[in-house]
């Protein structure tokens, strides 16, 4: 997993963004991005360009969901995490449905 240090090139900071949802996911007990069914994009307004969004999240996407497309939303903010050394450009926000999971809960 990383370093917990942020990205200095946007585009690595994307990449890592969904890297890191996929590690939550599957460190969850999921499968990862195939059961994302919803995704929110919190994106630092200043940053968020056609280069970054349409080009490297959408590849992004496409390269962890190669056989489904989410609903999708993004959402411009000033800022993110707090503090004077906020530094986050983008977070991504999802819901994921995994039936054997929930079967498992519901026999608990």
């Amino acid at each position: 997993m990383g370093t917990g240090q942020m990205k200095t090139d946007l585009l690595e900071e994307v990449d890592q963004a969904f890297a890191n949802v996929d590690y939550a996911l599957k460190h969850a007990g999921g499968k990862g991005w195939p059961q994302v069914y919803k995704v929110k994009a919190y994106v630092v307004e200043s940053q968020m360009t056609n280069e970054v969004f349409l080009g490297r999240f959408i590849e992004n996407l496409k390269k962890w969901m190669p056989d489904h497309q989410p609903l999708l939303t993004a959402v411009g903010v000033s800022k993110l995490g707090a503090g004077e050394s906020a530094s986050m450009r983008i977070e991504i926000e999802v819901a994921a449905y995994d039936p054997e999971g929930a079967a498992a809960a519901g026999k608990k």
